[in-house]
C-alpha cells in the first residue's frame, strides 16, 4: 500500500427520503392556517418565464430565467365535515372571482430546519383558482396560484403629458400600490409592455 492510499479517509453519506408528509399546504381561512390533508397529490409547479438571447460573441443562444410564478394542483377527496372540504367547496359552490378568491397560502418544507429554529416555509398572498368537481372520483379539483394584492389604488385622472408619445398628449394616471413575490415586478412588466393602452409605467420597491 502507497503512502497516499493510507491517508485516504472513506467518506460514509447518509441520505434521507423527503417523504410526502415533510411538505405541507396550509390555507387561511380568515381565523387561522388550516392544513390539506384530504389530496393525494402535491405539485408545486415553479413555471418559469424564460427569455432567449443570442449573443453575437457566443456560438450558441443563452437563455435566462427571469421569473417564476408558482402553482400548486390539488385533487381534494371530498369528507363533508373535513376541515378542507368545507374551506374550499364554498369557492366551487359561489364561484367566487377576484379578491373573493384570494387566499393566504403557506408551503411548510418540515425536511428543512430553519435557522430560527422551525422550517423553510414560503408564505404568500394567493387564489383559488377551482377546476372542476368529479362527482364520480369524488374528486373536487383546484388550483393554488401564487401572486399578490392590490393595497390601494389612486386615480389621478387626465393629464398632460410631458411629452407627445405615440402622437397623444394627454394620458390618465394611476398609482397603484401592491404586496406580492420579488418575482412579480418583473412579470407585470413583461405584460405592460405589449399592452397598446399603456404608454408608460414605472415599477419601483417601496422601502419599509
Amino acid at each position: 500500500m502507497s503512502e497516499l492510499d493510507s491517508e485516504v479517509t472513506p467518506t460514509v453519506q447518509t441520505l434521507s427520503m423527503v417523504k410526502k408528509h415533510k411538505i405541507g399546504l396550509f390555507l387561511h381561512d380568515g381565523t387561522k392556517y388550516r392544513r390539506v390533508k384530504k389530496s393525494q397529490t402535491l405539485t408545486l409547479s415553479m413555471n418559469p418565464t424564460e427569455t432567449e438571447y443570442d449573443y453575437i460573441a457566443d456560438e450558441n443562444p443563452t437563455t435566462e430565467v427571469d421569473s417564476y410564478k408558482p402553482s400548486i394542483d390539488q385533487d381534494l377527496t371530498m369528507y363533508k365535515g373535513s376541515d378542507d372540504y368545507e374551506m374550499i367547496f364554498p369557492y366551487f359552490y359561489e364561484r367566487r372571482t377576484g379578491s373573493d378568491a384570494h387566499v393566504k397560502c403557506l408551503v411548510v418544507f418540515m425536511h428543512e430546519p430553519a435557522a430560527d429554529g422551525g422550517y423553510k416555509a414560503w408564505e404568500t398572498e394567493s387564489v383559488i383558482s377551482v377546476q372542476d368537481l368529479n362527482a364520480v372520483d369524488k374528486k373536487l379539483n383546484f388550483k393554488v396560484l401564487f401572486g399578490g394584492t392590490i393595497t390601494n389604488v389612486d386615480e389621478w385622472g387626465k393629464k398632460k403629458l410631458a411629452y407627445e408619445i405615440q402622437k397623444m398628449g394627454e394620458g390618465f394616471y394611476y398609482f397603484i400600490q401592491f404586496d406580492a413575490e420579488p418575482s412579480a415586478p418583473a412579470e407585470l412588466e413583461q405584460r405592460l409592455r405589449i399592452m397598446d393602452n399603456v404608454l408608460r409605467y414605472l415599477c419601483v420597491k417601496q422601502e419599509a
